[in-house]
């Protein structure tokens, strides 16, 4: 599924680590994040990584509107440029749903299914007719076994993506206009492919363009 794009680059990257850096000196730090700002006549870009998470592809930005018309930003409006690509942000709306859809499916695997409750009612039978052998037993208690751990691993994963969810709802940048004077910010996701080097968030607004330079170091 979409959502386990990031994953799927963790494995893919092995036993690698790579760091994604502020390429500045002249930073602005808040909550253990080094923040660079960039400006036009009319739009203030300012943005930082998360340097202290292994292979973090997340970005937190603000974004100001400085011109006296109203401008839309969203996610759609950035985009990074690394090792000879260009990557699109992870889109928040079709990345909700891919979490809604995947909460259902784990929702529906912690549930007491009617086949459950059938198989529980042989087994009942058998052991109250006393016709169940040492290795029907064995295997019912090991069936048994496995289906509680399959219900408690999906019922996990299920709060898992909730929480998600709420993150992604309440602090990833959405797509807004902005009216003359009026801030938005929030962080944006990328599924690109790490490597050591120059790094390039832009954001490509109306009648504006901005960058901020940013390294990604091999550690």
């Amino acid at each position: 599924m979409k959502i386990r794009g990031l994953l799927l680059l963790f494995l893919l990257s092995g036993c690698t680590s790579y760091q994604v850096v502020s390429d500045s000196n002249n930073l602005l730090w808040k909550n253990g994040r080094g923040y660079e700002t960039t400006e036009n006549q009319n739009v203030r870009l300012t943005a930082a990584s998360d340097p202290h998470v292994r292979n973090s592809r997340t970005f937190y930005v603000e974004v100001i509107n400085k011109s006296s018309q109203p401008i839309v930003v969203g996610p759609d409006s950035f985009y990074v440029q690394h090792a000879g690509q260009n990557w699109a942000a992870v889109d928040p709306e079709a990345h909700i749903g891919a979490l809604a859809n995947d909460m259902s499916y784990n929702q529906a695997r912690a549930q007491t299914t009617t086949a459950d409750v059938v198989v529980s009612a042989l087994d009942t039978v058998s052991v109250l007719s006393g016709s169940e052998t040492k290795e029907e037993r064995h295997e019912r208690e090991y069936r048994q076994d496995q289906r509680a751990q399959e219900q408690s691993q999906a019922a996990q994963q299920a709060s898992i993506d909730q929480q998600e969810i709420a993150s992604w709802q309440t602090q990833a940048l959405r797509k807004n206009t902005l009216a003359p004077g009026q801030q938005m910010a929030g962080f944006l996701q990328f599924e690109l492919d790490l490597q050591a080097g120059p790094l390039l968030l832009n954001l490509a607004a109306p009648d504006s363009s901005l960058s901020v330079p940013f390294r990604v170091l091999k550690n």
